[in-house]
């Protein structure tokens, strides 16, 4: 008899579903609103701040960027990171960064490239830095 009580409050209980059409939509606007936030913030800083507010080098080859630098990938013609830094407690730490190949027809590891971007906006997580330097 215990059990059935049991049971009985269990099934009373409101079950909140993670499949539920409510979350699902309330979950798209936020991506969707962060998304829009990337693409607002489409600010660069020049490449002197770059290279001495994140420690970014140039030129340099991507060789020696994927010693430093544990999130890059080769995108086309440009190598784009996600970077992070301490900002201070609770702040935004995660940047982004675009790299260019300097040399014509010439895209391996040893070959030179030099920066062409960096975010002057300081993003929350490394997918929204990776994000800020893919479309650039």
């Amino acid at each position: 008899m215990f059990n059935i009580k049991i049971i009985a409050l269990i099934i009373e209980k409101p079950i909140d579903n993670p499949y539920s059409a409510e979350l699902y939509y309330k979950r798209k606007q936020e991506h969707e609103s962060n998304k829009a936030a990337i693409i607002q913030e489409d600010a660069k800083m020049t490449i002197n701040e770059a290279m001495r507010k994140y420690r970014l080098p140039n030129p340099t080859t991507l060789e020696d960027l994927e010693c430093r630098w544990s999130k890059l990938l080769t995108f086309g013609d440009k190598v784009v990171i996600a970077g992070y830094f301490y900002n201070g407690q609770n702040k935004p730490c995660y940047f982004g960064a675009v790299y260019e190949y300097l040399e014509d027809g010439k895209h391996d590891c040893e070959s030179a490239i030099g920066l062409y971007a960096a975010s002057e906006v300081e993003f929350k997580d490394d997918g929204h830095a990776m994000a800020w330097a893919m479309q650039q």
